[in-house]
C-alpha cells in the first residue's frame, strides 16, 4: 500500500468511498424487491404506523427471515422511502404497564408513489430487462454490437424487444402513463 503514498485515514476513506458505490446496486435491489412484496401497499392498507411484526404477519413471512426483512426495512427506512413513528400497542389482553410503545413503518411521498394506482418509471426500470443494459456497458463503449446500449443488451431496440415481449411492453407503458399523470398533473396545477 506504500504506493498509492497516502494516509491511513485517507486511505480507509477512500476504501469506504469505493465500497459505498460498489454496493450501491443493494439500494436499487433492495427497493425492487419492496415492490415486489407489495410492502408499500400493505403499510398503506393497514392505514396506521405498522409494526414489524405486523409487516412480517402480513407478508407471511417464515420466521426464520423476519431479521432478514427487518434489515430490508431499516435500509429502505435510511433511504427515505419509509418512516418510523412510535405507535402504542393497545391490547386488551395485556395490562396497561406491559403495553409498550412501539414503533412502526409509515410512507413517505416517495413510497407513495409506489403504490399501484401512482406507479413512477421507476418500477419498470428495477426490473431485468433495463437493468441488464448496464452489465454491458464496457464493452458497448469499447466498440462493442448495437448502436445503443439496450441493443447491446438484447440485440435489438426498445421497441421491437417491446413487441417480442407485451408484458416489458404494458409494465413500461404502464410506468411511463404513471409518470406522467404525476408531472403532468402538477404542471396543470402549478
Amino acid at each position: 500500500m506504500a504506493e498509492i503514498g497516502a494516509k491511513h485515514e485517507e486511505l480507509l476513506q477512500a476504501q469506504a468511498h469505493l465500497y459505498k458505490h460498489i454496493n450501491y446496486y443493494a439500494y436499487s435491489m433492495s427497493l425492487k424487491c419492496a415492490v415486489e412484496l407489495s410492502i408499500p401497499e400493505i403499510i398503506n392498507h393497514h392505514g396506521k404506523p405498522m409494526t414489524h411484526s405486523q409487516l412480517v404477519s402480513a407478508l407471511q413471512i417464515p420466521q426464520s427471515r423476519s431479521t432478514h426483512l427487518y434489515r430490508l426495512m431499516r435500509l429502505l427506512v435510511h433511504n427515505g422511502f419509509f418512516t418510523m413513528q412510535k405507535v402504542h400497542d393497545h391490547d386488551e389482553h395485556l395490562q396497561l404497564e406491559l403495553q409498550e410503545e412501539l414503533e412502526g413503518y409509515v410512507l413517505t411521498l416517495t413510497s407513495k408513489l409506489l403504490l399501484k394506482d401512482h406507479r413512477t418509471f421507476a418500477t419498470a426500470f428495477l426490473g431485468p430487462t433495463f437493468q441488464k443494459p448496464w452489465q454491458v456497458l464496457s464493452g458497448w463503449i469499447k466498440g462493442g454490437e448495437g448502436g445503443t446500449l439496450f441493443e447491446a443488451a438484447h440485440g435489438k431496440g426498445i421497441w421491437d424487444y417491446g413487441l417480442e415481449h407485451p408484458e416489458v411492453s404494458n409494465l413500461f407503458n404502464e410506468a411511463m402513463a404513471g409518470d406522467s399523470s404525476v408531472v403532468s398533473s402538477m404542471l396543470v396545477t402549478e
